[in-house]
């Protein structure tokens, strides 16, 4: 077991009553992720219900060419308008759900199964700490540094699951219209089959998907995290109502493999053939049971809960309780008889001493064992009579010094020495508080930023442009005065930053939470080629030096005031910062998603062709914004001088920072972090600019400032 967890179990058994480590550690049963489960299934709905709709709309344009035609005489397989057909549907299914190996999801779907992902792993994390509270008395919180990688080989696996529905409906579809060519079905007949089969497809399939996926991935969160703990073995825990396959009294009772018979049967993470009664002794399972962990069968809902039993054992025995924890009755047992006493500190066996040297018993008897009313009495008593024998000795040192004191004072007297009167020391000068300046502090840019911001420049008077375009984007940049950061929007995150003594924004590799590329797999190819440098999974390193997450790059638009006026933001949200303190002198630029594109610069050094066209920001859209890519961090005190809001949040329900606190702790989808009003961003927003001094000004749909 890891040390850490281990000797926190170690002290709550410590501080524990010899009667309470008598009693049985209740564990609670961990809960299963349902709601989680019924929120895939929704998403998954909404994902491929376009899909299936316009599968409808086509096939009524084009069906009725194709039934026109001699039934007898039709062949599916080369007729050109049954093909024509299939291929535009096929090409409905990769705009909507592009190829797997191409890597790219779509953004709304990526995002969807990240939240469902996240999702699922806080909530078996808090029935962790319901489990660490039973065992050790606090929850404990585990590294979890597998989680990276396990979710995004999930959201993976899932999008393959995902993006195979279209073409298996494509291929029914195809064999509904053939068959009513054939047949000589009329329109009514043919909608109303397309239209079975997908309400089959988008609810049936969804909740299979949604409850084998969710099932899957809560079992192989607890057995990463068991792994990290270093516990080897598990309680098989099912969900015990009558959808248990195997349950005698259920609905499935005669269902092979068995999960019933599974019930509390102790397992080892490291090999599923086998169960054991007592977690010491090994047998193969039956051959009506599972040859797999909790949550890995198909729509499996069973989950493993830890084998604490060994570990528990094994910390009573090595506890070496002091005298001052209770009396000797309740730590060590009682010798059964006077030969050498049985160790119980340590498990590796002890020499015992030989017979003939054995100690002898004596005839005074063993005092009668205390019960604990009587310990306890017995310990009032003794501390009452201490506290008594205090009081005597304090009332007899005050009239002692009562009697010094008169003497003194007599002696004063004799010598003809007047009372001195006590004065009151003076208080110590306040310091004058030193004038505010309003320079801002200095930024040390690290050696790799001060690299690459080199490298990525290009003078804007080197570049082949006219000299009115090269006005255009010295104006413009002095026009950047705003930046949008998603995380400004997200409440889960934000929260967390609101906590924080000195409030920064916070890249991925610190929140754990992304609208983009969460794998840091991903996230180092990206920033690989954001930079220009050569790729490595193991990070991102800039001229062979490993760069910390920490100072990774913050993400964020720029915006001037004419942006905000065409209400340009995508998905950085309604929340718009004032920057201070030069940030654009150190940071790069792209024209749009920068995952997208094959580097970065810094401003002068973007395409001038494109960059102009920023000066005319009504061609700006929901793609094609200016993002910059802060290096050095974004401190709010430092950078920011003022919150900019929507002026009609204004009217929104008043929170406390409290309520909103306890609002965000209550969200369900806490990966995208979108509570269900701006009430609560609004709040926290309002705690930070009254904990940083940072004014709020608020922007009407016009986007004139207030």
């Amino acid at each position: 077991m890891n040390n850490l967890y281990y000797q926190q179990i170690k002290l709550h058994r410590y501080q524990m009553t010899e009667a309470q480590r008598e009693k049985p550690v209740v564990i609670p049963a961990p809960a299963y992720p349902s709601a989680w489960e019924a929120r895939y299934a929704v998403l998954l709905k909404r994902w491929l219900s376009p899909f299936f709709a316009r599968v409808l709309e086509e096939v009524k344009t084009v069906y009725p060419t194709l039934v026109k035609k001699d039934g007898a005489d039709y062949k599916a397989d080369s007729d050109p308008g049954t093909l024509n057909l299939i291929n535009t549907l096929s090409g409905f299914a990769a705009m909507e759900f592009p190829d797997p190996l191409r890597g790219v999801k779509p953004s709304e779907v990526a995002m969807g199964l990240t939240s469902v992902s996240g999702g699922v792993k806080d909530f078996n994390s808090k029935e962790f700490s319901k489990e660490a509270l039973a065992v050790s008395g606090a929850p404990f919180a585990t590294g979890d540094s597998w989680w990276p990688d396990l979710q995004q080989a999930w959201v993976d696996d899932n999008y393959r699951l995902i993006s195979s529905i279209p073409p298996a409906a494509i291929a029914q579809v195809n064999g509904i219209v053939q068959q009513g060519v054939i047949n000589g079905w009329g329109l009514p007949s043919i909608t109303a089959a397309i239209k079975a089969t997908s309400d089959k497809l988008t609810n049936a399939r969804a909740r299979l998907i949604a409850r084998d996926q969710v099932g899957k991935l809560n079992g192989l969160i607890t057995k990463a995290r068991h792994e990290e703990l270093d516990m080897p073995y598990y309680h098989w825990v099912t969900a015990g109502d009558e959808r248990v396959r195997g349950n005698p009294t259920g609905v499935w009772a005669k269902a092979i493999p068995s999960h019933y018979v599974m019930g509390d049967k102790v397992c080892r993470w490291d090999d599923a053939t086998v169960w054991s009664l007592d977690g010491k002794t090994w047998e193969k399972r039956s051959a009506k049971a599972p040859l797999l962990h909790p949550g890995q069968d198909i729509q499996c809902r069973c989950q493993g809960l830890a084998y604490y039993e060994d570990f528990i054992a094994r910390i009573d025995g090595e506890l070496a309780i002091p005298k001052s924890h209770g009396t000797a009755s309740e730590v060590a047992p009682k010798p059964k008889a006077p030969t050498a006493p049985k160790t119980t500190v340590k498990p590796t066996p002890t020499k015992t001493a030989p017979a003939s040297k054995a100690p002898v018993a004596t005839s005074k008897p063993a005092p009668p064992k205390m019960t604990s009313l009587e310990k306890s009495k017995a310990k009032l008593a003794e501390a009452k009579a201490k506290t008594e024998e205090a009081r005597k000795a304090l009332e007899k040192s005050k009239e002692s010094l009562a009697a010094k004191k008169a003497e003194l004072e007599a002696l004063k007297k004799k010598a003809g020495i007047a009372p001195v009167k006590a004065t009151k020391p003076k208080p110590p000068a306040k310091p004058k508080p030193a004038k505010p300046t309003t320079k801002a502090p200095e930024i040390e840019l690290k050696p790799w930023m001060k690299d690459r911001l080199e490298a990525l420049s290009k003078p804007l008077d080197t570049l082949d442009a006219s000299p009115a375009q090269k006005a255009l984007m010295a104006q413009y940049k002095k026009d950047i005065e705003f930046f949008g950061h998603r995380v400004s929007h997200k409440a889960v995150t934000l929260k967390g930053i609101s906590e924080m003594d000195d409030p920064a924004l916070l890249n991925q590799f610190i929140t754990g939470t992304s609208n983009g590329a969460l794998s840091t797999k991903s996230r180092n190819k990206w920033e690989s080629v954001l930079y220009r440098v050569p790729y490595n999974e193991k990070g991102l390193f800039i001229n062979g030096v490993r760069v910390p997450d920490v100072e990774r790059p913050i993400y964020g638009m720029a915006f001037t005031k004419k942006d905000i006026e065409k209400g340009i933001g995508g998905d950085y949200g309604e929340v718009i910062l004032k920057q201070r303190n030069a940030p654009l002198d150190r940071s790069t630029f792209s024209v749009g998603n920068s995952s997208l594109l094959d580097g970065a610069s810094t401003f002068e050094g973007l395409d001038i062709a494109v960059a102009a066209q920023l000066s005319s920001v009504s061609k700006l859209g929901r793609y094609t914004y200016l993002e910059m890519q802060v290096l050095g961090g974004v401190n709010l005190k430092r950078d920011i001088s003022e919150i900019l809001l929507p002026k009609s949040w204004k009217s929104l329900e008043k929170l406390s920072y409290t309520e909103a606190k306890k609002a965000v702790d209550n969200l369900i989808d806490e990966k995208t972090q979108r509570p269900a009003n701006p009430s609560v961003v609004h709040a926290i927003w309002e705690h930070i600019s009254g904990k940083t001094g940072i004014p709020i000004r608020y922007y009407d749909e016009l986007g004139n400032l207030k």
